[in-house]
Parts: structure tokens; sequence; C-alpha cells
């Protein structure tokens, strides 16, 4: 388990999610009737990121080397690292003053298989930004780990990943109705930053992807 201390490190990192926290402090702030609905959309998120892992470890370990290592997949990668960086320098409106965010649209309580599909949807939205993640999986494959070693890797990152959602689904159960007006702070806040933190997280993704890919062909050049 050398690299346990990695994936927890990578994992601490990628669980300050904004977007998954605002919509369960939305959902919280709907009062005691939505819990549940909070235990719903955490069990989203955890089911569909550790999908994603799963398939992406199996994927890389099966894809040959000279594939991954080819000048068409680098090619593919600078490409595609080049546009996440203009989209997150150049997206329209970044800059601007703009007021508290009223949140992500939710849909109305008591109905568990909508907030369900929002989960998966938040998530599948946020992989290009989940650099930690594709770094942890990058390491599991690298590893050359047995399923046995490295499958309780994967399901440790995601627990973790999920602990700051049910840790505000823990402290609205402790603190009851007084947890209102600290939710609504909380809210305003991550609200504010949510648009501009995702983009300086595509930003960075898209940069250390092209300056991988220019450093292979410098390399061959």
């Amino acid at each position: 388990m050398e690299l346990l201390p990695a994936i927890v490190g990578l994992a601490v990192v990628d669980s300050i999610n904004p977007s998954a926290l605002l919509a369960t402090i939305v959902l919280l702030l709907r009062g005691r009737p939505a819990r549940p609905l909070v235990a719903v959309y955490v069990a989203a998120i955890l089911v569909t990121y550790f999908a994603v892992g799963l398939a992406l470890t199996l994927g890389l370990g099966l894809t040959p080397r000279a594939l991954v290592e080819s000048d068409a997949a680098y090619l593919a990668q600078g490409v595609l690292g080049a546009a996440m960086l203009a989209y997150a320098v150049l997206a329209p409106g970044r800059g601007r003053e703009r007021g508290p965010a009223a949140g992500p649209r939710l849909p109305a309580a008591g109905r568990p298989a909508a907030v369900f599909a929002l989960g998966v949807a938040v998530t599948f939205l946020e992989l290009p930004t989940a650099l930690p993640y594709l770094g942890a999986v990058g390491a599991i494959t690298r590893a050359d780990l047995a399923v046995g070693d490295w499958l309780p890797l994967l399901v440790t990152y995601n627990l973790i990943f999920v602990l700051p959602p049910l840790a505000l689904l823990a402290a609205h159960v402790a603190l009851g109705d007084r947890a209102g007006a600290l939710l609504e702070r909380l809210r305003t806040r991550l609200g504010a930053a949510t648009r501009e933190g995702l983009l300086w997280l595509l930003g960075l993704v898209g940069f250390l992807l092209l300056a991988d890919a220019l450093g292979h062909f410098r390399v061959i050049g």
C-alpha cells in the first residue's frame, strides 16, 4: 500500500468540490424532509465517480502502451488541452461583476430519482476538471497492481471524495434549525466562487495536458 498516502492526498484535494457542496446545501436548506434526498444525491455521486474510475483503470490497464504513447494520442491530448485552456481564458462573462448566485436548479423535494439523476449529471459534467482523480488512476495503473490491491485504493478515494457533503448532512442533523443561517452564508460564498473556480481548474487541466503533449514532441523532435 505504498500508494495509499498519495491516493488519500489526491482524494482530499478532489473532495473540495464547490458544485457538489452547493447542491448539498441547497437541498439541506429545504429542511429536515430533504435529508434523505442528500443521501440519494451523495450516493449518485459515489456510484458515478467510482464507475468512471473503474472504467478508466480497467481501460488503461488493457490499452497497449504503444497506443497510449503514440504521436497521435499526444496530438489529440494537445488539441484537447489547448481547447480547454482557451475556453477557461476566453469564457464569456469572465471577470464581470456578478451578484450572489442563486444556486443550482434542483428537482422538487420528494423525487429521489430526479435527485439521483442530478448527481449523475453533475458528476459527469465536472469530469474534465477531475485532475486529482485522473492522477490517482494513472498512478494506480502505472503501479501495475493486482485487482485485490488497487480496488481498495479506488474505493478509499471515492469514500473520501464524498465526505464533505456527508459532513454537511451530519452537521444539519446535529444542529437542526440552527444550521440554516450557517448554510445560507456558505451557499452565498460558494455560489459566487463556483464558476470562477471551475474555470481555473479547467484552465489548469488544459495547461498541463498541453504542456505534457508539447514536451513529448520536443523530446522526439
